[in-house]
């Protein structure tokens, strides 16, 4: 990676798949993409039968639904937020 001389130089927001060498760039800041953990909690959900994983995915498409409604305010209702962070996505959000 050091050798394409483009992550050393970063210094943006960088959005990947969690693959652990990328954390080492210390001087960008780093988002993880949700396609990856799609995959895994779809195969924890269909594979192992954690009914959790399901759950986790729900709570992924509301958040994403949520965000696409407040766009255009360029954040999310407060109350919103915190009913995310408490585990509480009702339609009442």
């Amino acid at each position: 990676m050091d050798e394409a001389n483009i992550l050393p130089q970063f210094k943006g927001i960088a959005i990947h798949d969690h693959w652990f060498p990328y954390f080492s760039y210390k001087q960008m800041r780093h988002g993880l993409c949700n396609a990856p953990h799609w995959r895994e909690l779809t195969f924890m959900h269909e594979e192992k039968q954690e009914e959790w994983a399901k759950h986790m995915k729900e709570l992924l498409i509301f958040a994403k639904q949520e965000v696409e409604k407040h766009v255009e305010q360029g954040a999310l209702a407060f109350k919103g937020f915190t009913a995310y962070r408490a585990g509480l996505y009702t339609e009442d959000y």
